[in-house]
């Protein structure tokens, strides 16, 4: 069997070192490869090994590529504090469509730069289909996570290659990754916001401290813009996503901020028996109101709310007892919700 050919993320070759898996099957070569995160941040991913996979038999077929934690460890699996992304060359990302984008605890990242993220255990990319000698290119890197670092210094993670069909494995790399220790830092993307409808925002992350990258998601997962400070139109309810990059070693952390143009701020007592005194702030409102619903039971209660006085109280005395969702909803678009045990 052939081995796979290792390369530095800068193309350079490296020589792999001897290594027998015995997880794997008797008499399968596999590499180890040791990743120092030290090694800083290079075109957005970590310094580390790209792994030629594919067919090397000249028999074609279609294979999957497994990501997992080595069945025997010590410590933490570092799944557990490291957020691992895998980034697909142009072709196997066009397999990997063509195929369906099967996949097993898998999340697609970002798209453009084609990286994806494990989710879960024994994560699979599926049903990619090579021609007989035809190869492929993917990166494996490990950004720890500054709010789960443990102290632990090392840890081993695994790539298998199997044939889709009959699940049998054919090559694989086992990772021993390196981490020195550091002081840990926060992402923090500061305080929720309350703003008209249409208003330009202004979003500030505070400095780490260090040399790092912010970047800037939408709800939807769209990374729209890199740098600490940024203006966007609040056109709608959005909740923004930062992610702060250690330049160093790749340590992460984040954050998430609101800007809402209207919101429940209290509700007291909670629980409550008789009544419930509810206090909200919308902006720009013309009209709004007060949603309890139940789940589940079928019971929806609304109020009609004034905009301009927020606060309102509600008899509750003859609600069943039980946890019930409180939505404020201005000008027929719901703004936020909140729960309130009603004994």
């Amino acid at each position: 069997m052939e081995d796979w050919l290792i390369l530095h993320s800068d193309g350079s070759q490296f020589v792999p070192l001897p290594y027998w898996n015995p997880e794997l099957v008797v008499g399968l070569p596999s590499e180890l490869r040791v990743v120092d995160p030290d090694g800083g941040i290079k075109d957005d991913q970590l310094m580390g090994a790209t792994i030629l996979g594919g067919d090397a038999w000249g028999n074609g077929g279609l294979y999957d590529f497994e990501f997992t934690d080595p069945t025997v460890f010590q410590g933490n699996p570092v799944t557990a504090e490291a957020e691992i992304k895998i980034t697909l060359d142009e072709p196997l990302w066009i397999k990997w469509e063509n195929g369906g984008f099967q996949n097993k605890n898998i999340e697609i990242s970002r798209e453009i730069k084609r990286q994806i993220i494990i989710k879960g255990k024994n994560a699979r990319i599926k049903n990619l289909l090579f021609a007989p000698n035809e190869r492929g290119l993917l990166h494996v890197s490990f950004n720890f996570l500054a709010k789960k670092l443990s102290g632990q210094s090392e840890f081993d993670y695994r790539v298998i290659q199997r044939k889709s069909l009959t699940n049998a494995i054919v090559g694989g790399e086992t990772y021993n990754i390196k981490i020195k220790g550091r002081e840990g830092f926060y992402a923090n993307a500061g305080s929720d916001l309350l703003v008209s409808q249409h208003d330009n925002i202004n979003l500030n992350a505070n400095d780490i401290g260090e040399a790092a990258i912010y970047n800037w998601y939408d709800s939807n997962g769209n990374l729209i813009y890199t740098g600490k400070d940024f203006s966007v139109s609040a056109e709608i309810t959005e909740k923004y996503k930062l992610e702060v990059i250690a330049l160093a070693d790749g340590v992460k952390d984040y954050d998430e901020i609101e800007v809402k143009d209207g919101e429940i701020i209290t509700m007291s007592p909670n629980p409550a028996n008789t009544i419930a005194t509810i206090e909200y702030k919308t902006v720009n409102a013309s009209s709004a109101y007060l949603i309890l619903s139940r789940p589940y039971s079928g019971t929806q209660n609304q109020y009609i709310i004034n905009p301009n006085i927020n606060q309102e109280t509600i008899n509750v005395s003859g609600l069943s007892a039980g946890v019930y969702s409180v939505i404020l909803v201005c000008n027929g678009i719901a703004k936020d919700i909140k729960s309130l045990i009603i004994e």
